[in-house]
């Protein structure tokens, strides 16, 4: 049986809140300034679009095709010492650290997310600065990454 988008949302999300600590990831479309900075270290999951790739038939009467799910990722962390924001340093992950642990924590598997999506691939990631709530503090740091799931689903 073929992984449904909802289910391959859900499993990323359970895997994401797990890494983050529970009731630090946050679903869909939030504004990150509204993100409270007390919940940082946090994630924010974004679902950004689907597409059918690649149809073939099984037989004569069922086709599958590949679909593609690409979600967006924000991980929203504090860590003020600027020289350690990109590598991190003992104790605080930096952006490196936080990109490293996303990754390996969606694909802890050989079969990836339950053993139903082909495949999970990752586009781009983007450094970004955020500034701070606080006045004469270091700007806290984004990490923005693509998330693909690629699955197999029956067309017929």
């Amino acid at each position: 049986m073929a992984m449904t988008k909802e289910a391959a949302w859900n499993e990323v999300i359970t895997r994401l809140d797990a890494m983050a600590g529970n009731n630090k990831t946050y679903e869909g479309w939030v504004e990150l300034e509204s993100v409270p900075h007390a919940t940082y270290p946090c994630i924010v999951a974004e679902p950004v679009y689907s597409e059918i790739d690649e149809d073939f038939q099984d037989s004569e009467t069922i086709s599958y095709a590949n679909e593609i799910f690409c979600i967006n990722l924000w991980i929203l962390f504090k860590i003020y010492e600027k020289d350690k924001q990109v590598t991190g340093t003992v104790g605080i992950s930096g952006a490196l650290d936080w990109e490293k642990l996303v990754k390996e924590t969606l694909c802890a598997h050989p079969i990836h997310l339950a053993g139903q999506a082909v495949r999970v691939f990752f586009g781009r990631t983007d450094y970004l600065r955020f500034a701070s709530e606080q006045p004469g503090q270091l700007q806290l740091r984004v990490v923005q990454m693509e998330v693909y799931i690629r699955q197999n689903i029956c067309t017929a």
